[in-house]
Formats: C-alpha cells, structure tokens, sequence
C-alpha cells in the first residue's frame, strides 16, 4: 500500500468553541493524508472524535537560561514563535522521522509564527485566512508588513471568501490563492417534521453576540416588527459583549416577552432551535475596529434546513446568498432594508417556502463537507 502524505497541522490551539472549521478541515484532510497536530494547547468543547489525528504540543521556555536558548532558537531560524529547547527538539524529530510534506496553518499570525521554521526545515507552508486576520488585524503594521514574506514563501493560501483577495492585497500572489469556504455536514442538519399549529412566525439568530454581529440592531429592529405584529418572536442564540446590552434593549423596547436569549448553547440546541425556527436572520457587518467575518457557518446551517435567510452585503455572504433567489440581503447597517427584509417574509409564508427550498439546493451543491474536502484535499495532493 502506498504510503500516505504526511500534513503538520498548526494552530496555537486546538479546538476553541468558535473554531469548529478548523477541526472539520483537520478532519477532512485525514481522509486521504496522515495528518500530525501541532499546538501550543489541546482542549476539546466539543468532544469531536480526533482518533485520525496525531497531536504533537510545544511549549514555551520557563526558565531564564530556557527563554534564553528560545531567543538563539528563534534568531538562528528567523521564526516568531517561542518554544523551548526541548519542544524545538521534538518539533525538529517530527519533521524528518515522519518526512512531513507540508505544514497547514491556521490564521495569519500563526502561519507567521511557524514560517521561520518552515523555511529552516525547507517544508512547504500553507496558510488558511478565516476572518479578523484579514480584517482587523491588518490595522497592526507590524502584523501586516509580515505578510509578504508568509505570501512570498507560501505554497498555497487559502481564503474561506473572495473578498480576502482584497483585504488582503493578493493580486501579486493570485496563482497561489483558494476560495474554499467553510462547509456543513448536511446529514447532521436534518429536518425534523415541525406540526405546530401556532401561528407564531418565529425569527432565530444564532452565533456569538459581538459587534461583527449586529445583534443589538437586529433587536431595535425586531421591536419595531413587534409593534405591527402580534405574531412574532425573537430567538437569539449565543454569548458575546454584546448580550447584556442587547437584553437592556429588549427591555427598553417594550417587547422583551417576545425575545428569548439562550446564550452559549450546544450543537445540538442550534439544531433544535434552527429546526423550530420560520426566518433565520443574521446581521453581520464590518465593525468598528475593521473586523469581518469570513463566510458564517451558521447561515449554510440554516440553508441546509430550508430556512429562508436575511442578511447582509459582508464578506463572503453575497458569495452564498444571492438576493431574491435563495435568501434576501440588505446593506450593513441599514436598519430599514433590514426591517423590509423581514417584514416581506412574515407577510409571505410561500415566499419563505420557496427561498428555504432554494437555499438547502445552495448548500447541497456548493457547501458540503464532501465538496470541501474535495477541493481542500486537491490543494495539497498536488504538493
């Protein structure tokens, strides 16, 4: 039997409960290659199954002869990341005994953690940009000065929407660039028979409560929909900044019995609630700071379940949702495209059949874990 392909996955931790693309691509990637785990920490939220995973930690120096030894480390590399002599070590055994093909890191500071030590061991670097590391984050000069070298070494940089190509000012590396997005896993979304006979029109939003967000809008907005409308409610799953002041508004609004937070639920609680829900409404937008997000999972979550979806004109979201044809978009923060989004689907029970169908077709066709995996896995078979 041929021996597979051996891939160094880096992250500085694995999983944290907001990064579950960053396991499924781990996990795809398994499928066809032999797959090594480096971090600085291991914990495990979700309790994924990472039996097809082999999980190496490094560890920062503690004594001063070790910060010491991990200052020459890092000079006589060129690298970023401080590990000790020991971790240094290890992290050198595993590159030649198991003739790594490739390192995979996530995030843009990550991959400029490890790049002098991909270039010491002469191993090929790819590198996934997600979100704030091609927002936000390039407002830090240092950080995005550093970025050429990472583009200028890289073998491959894969970006989950189109839009990093600009952020991220690709043009001169666009033969190295990939667009895939994050995915679901349709057979876990599935539809349950839904027999209420209530006529409550009930609107979900499930994803963290943080400015990207715009959960304290979507409120103001939905109270407003209350005054005209008897017969809706307000679903807000997830924990972030933002929440006390979104309950304070909901309070404010004179609504807060037709608004229930859920905060920091399970998987399978997103699934129930999106399974109960009629309209699946997220209002992302560029932040204060610059932040933005990548594509959101939770919107293909939806899809997947035939929820008519409102959003917005951010990020990689108009790459998926398509106005009028499989979900409706308004522009960040407007308020009123926003409300008229709504309302229109309220109003219009068909409508919401008919965008819900198209929408699970969407997902079916372009954002399954069988299509991420396929391309993801192209990208490092022709390495």
């Amino acid at each position: 039997m041929k021996e597979k392909k051996k891939i160094l996955v880096y992250n500085h931790i694995f999983f944290l409960i907001s990064e579950t693309f960053v396991y499924q691509q781990a996990r795809d990637l398994a499928q066809n290659f032999d797959v090594h785990v480096l971090s600085q920490k291991f914990q495990n939220p979700h309790g994924f199954d990472c039996s097809m995973l082999k999980t190496h930690l490094v560890k920062r120096p503690q004594s001063l002869v070790g910060r010491a030894l991990g200052k020459l480390i890092r000079y006589w590399c060129g690298a970023h990341m401080n590990i000790s002599l020991k971790s240094f070590l290890r992290f050198r055994k595993l590159v030649k005994d198991h003739n790594i093909t490739a390192i995979h890191a996530h995030f843009g500071p990550n991959a400029i953690d490890i790049l002098g030590y991909a270039k010491a061991f002469n191993i090929p670097l790819m590198v996934t940009f997600h979100g704030h590391d091609a927002s936000t984050l390039l407002r830090d000069k240092e950080y995005k000065e550093k970025l050429p070298e990472l583009f200028d070494y890289a073998t491959g940089i894969i970006i989950v929407s189109r839009h990093m190509i600009e952020t991220l000012e690709l043009g001169p590396w666009i033969s190295k660039v990939h667009v895939i997005p994050c995915s679901v896993d349709p057979t876990k979304f599935t539809i349950q028979k839904n027999n209420k006979s209530s006529e409550v029109v009930k609107i979900a939003h499930s994803g963290r409560v943080v400015p990207t967000k715009g959960v304290p809008d979507l409120v103001k907005v939905f109270s407003e929909l209350a005054d005209k409308y008897d017969n809706i409610e307000l679903h807000i799953a997830g924990d972030g900044i933002e929440l006390e002041d979104s309950k304070e508004l909901a309070r404010k609004y004179g609504h807060p019995e037709k608004i229930r937070f859920y905060g920091r639920v399970s998987q399978q609680e997103v699934k129930d609630l999106l399974n109960d829900a009629d309209i699946f409404v997220l209002n992302s937008r560029t932040d204060d700071r610059g932040d933005m997000e990548g594509t959101p999972v939770s919107i293909m979550e939806a899809m997947c379940l035939k929820k008519p979806v409102v959003s917005t004109i951010h990020a990689g979201i108009p790459d998926v949702i398509e106005h009028g044809k499989n979900g409706l978009l308004a522009k960040e923060y407007a308020n009123e495209e926003l409300k008229d989004r709504i309302e229109k689907l309220i109003q219009n029970p068909e409508m919401r059949k008919q965008l819900g169908a198209k929408a699970k077709e969407t997902v079916e066709e372009s954002y399954t874990n069988r299509v991420m995996q396929e391309k993801i896995n192209k990208v490092f078979a022709s390495l």
